[in-house]
C-alpha cells in the first residue's frame, strides 16, 4: 500500500522532460488508450445518431432526440480527446502546437463537459415529470425534443466555448502556476477574469446539474423498486412495461454519467474549500485528473451500449442498421470485385489477339518462302 502512494505521489519516478510529473512510458500508455477509445467512441455514437435518424419510431420520441443530441457531444468529444490528450501529456510542459489549437482543445473540452452534465440532467428530469405528469408530458412533442436540445446547445455554446476561447492560450511562463499545464485557461490578464467568471457561474453550470441528475436518480431508483414489487404480485400492463424500460434506459445513463465524471466532480468539491493543493502534489494531481479524464472516455464509450441494452426497441433498429450496412458493403465488395474481373478479362483478350495475328503472318511467311 505505501508503495503505490509512494508512485502515486513520488515525482522521482518521472522524468525532467515532462516537469517531474510522469514518465515516457505513462504518456504513451494514456495516449494508446485514448486513441482505443476515441475511435471506438466515435464510431458507436455515430451508428446511435444514425440509427435513431433512420429509424421513423425512434426519431418520434423526444427523448430519443436528446439522446442523438447527447451522441454529438460524444462524437465532438471523441474528436477531440486526441488533442486533449496531448494536452495532457507530451504538450503539457511545452504545447507545441499553435496556439488556436490550443484554445479549440480547451474550449471543446469544456463545452462538451457541461453540454453532456446538462443533457443529463434534462433527460432525468423530464423522466420525473413523466412519472408525476403524464398527462401533461403527453404534450412533448419531437418538436419540443429538438427545441429543448438546440437551447442546450446554445447556452453552453455561449458560457463555455465562446468564454474560454478568449480567455485560453498558451502561457509565456513555461510554469505559469507550480503543476499546470502550458496550455490552460485564465492566464495573465484573465485570471482575475476567469476566476470571477467561475465563481458566479459554477453554481448553474455545474453544481445545479450535478445535484439535480443525483437527486433525480434517486427518485427513479425509487419508483424501479417500487414498480418491481408491484409486478411481482401483478401482471404489468404494456404501458408500465414501456414506463420500466424508458426509467431503466435513463438510469444506466446516469451510472454511465457518475462513473465517467465523479473524479472530475469530487474534485471540484474538494477544491472550493481551497483543500485540493494540501492532499495533492504536482504528480498526484496529474495522475487524478488523467484516470479521470480516461473514466470520461470509457463512459462516452459504453453509452451506446447503455441506449440499446435498455431499449428494445432501439436494440432491434441497431441490428436492422447494422445488417443492412453491411449487406451493402458485401454488395459493394462483389461488384467492386466483378468489375476488376471484367476488366482482367478483357486485357487477357487484348493480349491472346496479336499472339494469333503473328502466328498467322508466320504461316504466310512460311508459305511465300516455300
Amino acid at each position: 500500500m505505501n508503495e503505490t502512494v509512494s508512485v502515486f505521489n513520488d515525482s522521482s519516478t518521472s522524468t525532467d522532460e515532462f516537469g517531474g510529473m510522469f514518465t515516457e512510458w505513462e504518456a504513451i500508455l494514456f495516449y494508446s488508450l485514448t486513441a482505443i477509445m476515441a475511435l471506438f467512441g466515435f464510431l458507436a455514437n455515430t451508428v446511435t445518431l444514425l440509427v435513431i435518424r433512420d429509424s421513423v419510431s425512434l426519431r418520434c420520441s423526444a427523448f430519443n432526440l436528446l439522446i442523438a443530441s447527447l451522441c454529438v457531444s460524444d462524437i465532438v468529444s471523441a474528436t477531440n480527446s486526441i488533442f486533449a490528450m496531448y494536452w495532457r501529456t507530451y504538450g503539457f510542459v511545452k504545447f507545441s502546437l499553435p496556439n488556436v489549437i490550443c484554445k479549440i482543445t480547451t474550449s471543446l473540452r469544456m463545452l462538451t463537459d457541461t453540454c453532456t452534465a446538462h443533457h443529463v440532467f434534462t433527460l432525468c428530469l423530464l423522466r420525473v415529470l413523466a412519472l408525476y405528469f403524464p398527462q401533461t408530458m403527453r404534450m412533448f412533442t419531437p418538436s419540443k425534443g429538438k427545441m429543448i436540445a438546440i437551447l442546450l446547445w446554445i447556452e453552453t455554446l455561449l458560457t463555455t466555448f465562446v468564454i474560454y476561447m478568449v480567455t485560453s492560450g498558451i502561457s509565456p511562463d513555461p510554469d505559469p502556476i507550480p503543476g499546470s499545464p502550458n496550455c490552460g485557461i485564465g492566464y495573465g490578464k484573465w485570471r482575475v477574469v476567469i476566476r470571477t467568471y467561475r465563481r458566479y457561474t459554477s453554481t448553474v453550470l455545474q453544481h445545479i446539474p450535478t445535484i439535480g441528475i443525483i437527486v433525480c436518480s434517486i427518485v427513479i431508483g425509487y419508483r424501479l423498486l417500487h414498480m418491481k414489487r408491484v409486478g411481482g404480485m401483478a401482471k404489468n400492463t404494456e404501458r408500465e412495461k414501456k414506463e420500466r424500460s424508458a426509467l431503466i434506459q435513463t438510469s444506466v445513463i446516469v451510472m454511465s454519467f457518475l462513473f465517467g465524471y465523479s473524479m472530475p466532480i469530487v474534485y471540484r468539491y474538494i477544491d472550493a474549500f481551497d483543500a485540493a493543493r494540501h492532499l495533492f502534489t504536482k504528480r498526484s494531481r496529474w495522475l487524478y485528473w488523467t484516470i479521470g479524464y480516461l473514466l470520461t472516455r470509457v463512459s462516452e464509450c459504453i453509452n451506446p451500449i447503455c441506449y440499446n441494452y435498455a431499449s428494445s426497441q432501439m436494440w432491434k433498429a441497431t441490428k436492422k442498421y447494422l445488417l443492412k450496412l453491411a449487406a451493402r458493403l458485401k454488395n459493394d465488395s462483389d461488384r467492386s470485385g466483378n468489375q476488376t474481373s471484367v476488366t482482367y478479362g478483357k486485357t487477357e483478350t487484348t493480349r491472346a489477339t496479336p499472339s494469333v495475328d503473328t502466328s498467322q503472318q508466320n504461316q504466310d511467311v512460311s508459305a511465300v518462302s516455300t
